[in-house]
């Protein structure tokens, strides 16, 4: 359904204005919570065309050994290797909930912070990808995310998919939807999800945005397949 303009990572990189507004201000109010050794590996899961790691992560990062960005879009990996080749960052493919994925099998040495902007609302194994962050992370590592809960526009998909016109197309629907879309309380599942796989809870709230589009054109380019 709208898994084609999600992967057409020029396109993408052009319109990701409301990833980038969040991605900073969650970046501004935790960074300096955080705590920083000399020298930090550093992942962002969810990393899209590299826009966002590259232009916003690295340059918040107060140390860092390597910064790895992963995606599960190839296209949006090829785009971001060929756009940013930067010391110490480097980009690959990787689908944070495959069943055959063993976190510590790819990445042996592990990781001192693991980000992730506007990822993980597309994954609907909540459990499962929180299990397999909480593996990344050393001993006192740190996990920032930030991602959609709702939306009015996932309300938006849902209507469209029960429409006659547009059923047929629009049967992955639920691909589209954060999982926390009708969940009366996110928060508290989020927690239970992170205290689940192992990880201390220092914060954890959901808030209320608004974002306007300043065109029709760069809704759909964000969102929408033409």
């Amino acid at each position: 359904m709208f898994a084609g303009n999600m992967h057409k990572a020029q396109l993408y990189s052009s319109a990701n204005a409301l990833q980038t507004r969040d991605a900073a201000a969650a970046l501004s109010l935790y960074r300096d919570a955080m705590s920083w050794p000399d020298e930090c590996d550093v992942l962002d899961v969810g990393c899209g065309s590299g826009d966002v790691t590259s232009q916003l992560l690295l340059p918040a990062l107060k140390s860092y050994s390597s910064l790895t960005g992963v995606d599960v879009s190839q296209q949006m990996v090829k785009y971001a290797m060929s756009k940013y080749q930067q010391p110490n960052v480097t980009f690959r493919y990787l689908d944070i909930v495959a069943p055959d994925f063993r976190p510590r099998d790819l990445f042996p040495r592990g990781f001192h912070k693991v980000f992730s902007f506007y990822c993980l609302h597309w994954i609907s194994d909540q459990k499962l990808a929180f299990s397999n962050l909480s593996e990344l992370l050393l001993p006192g590592g740190e996990l920032l995310v930030v991602f959609l809960a709702s939306a009015p526009l996932f309300t938006i998909y849902e209507r469209l998919a029960k429409d006659s016109t547009w059923s047929r197309y629009m049967k992955d629907v639920s691909k589209f939807v954060s999982p926390y879309q009708h969940v009366a309380n996110p928060e508290d599942e989020l927690k239970s999800h992170l205290l689940d796989s192992g990880l201390q809870v220092k914060d954890c709230k959901c808030i209320l945005q608004h974002f306007s589009y300043p065109s029709a054109v760069a809704l759909k380019s964000n969102y929408i397949i033409q």
